[in-house]
């Protein structure tokens, strides 16, 4: 049964390193799990939502930024992005260069960025002003 399909996977989850905190690392320890189960999901017509926080700076070991991280990131993301899965990023920050990071992860994947709850409630409003975007909703997506 699908439940004790995702018991299975629960309890076979996946360990997130401590000594190794920079995302990317993180993401291709979650692709070569999702790998592992992408055929059975594939025959079955499932996918695995993941959802990423993020305050949008990504960093390495170290904690330096740059564009080869950044690029780390991006290509991470992408080789998940070919398996049976549905990333959503939620945005944890509100400044620039997140936004910038975000839009280019929205642009370039087949992925759900959402942003602060204040910036979401305002561009559901200009597109259709007699929905009213509780924090519920936001929270949902």
């Amino acid at each position: 049964t699908e439940r004790a399909i995702a018991l299975d996977m629960m309890s076979n989850r996946i360990t997130l390193d401590t000594d190794h905190n920079h995302l990317s690392h993180q993401l291709r320890k979650i692709e070569r799990r999702v790998k592992e189960e992408a055929p059975r999901l594939m025959a079955t017509n499932k996918v695995v939502t993941i959802v990423l926080c993020t305050q949008g700076r990504q960093t390495d070991e170290d904690g330096n930024e740059g564009s080869a991280v950044l690029e780390d990131f991006v290509d991470s993301l992408e080789a998940l992005s070919k398996l049976p899965v549905k990333i959503v990023v939620r945005l944890c920050a509100n400044d620039e260069k997140a936004t910038e990071l975000c839009n280019k992860i929205d642009d370039k994947l087949n992925s759900v960025v959402v942003f602060d709850y204040w910036g979401e409630a305002m561009e559901v409003h200009l597109h259709n002003p007699w929905l009213t975007y509780g924090l519920g909703i936001h929270r949902l997506r």
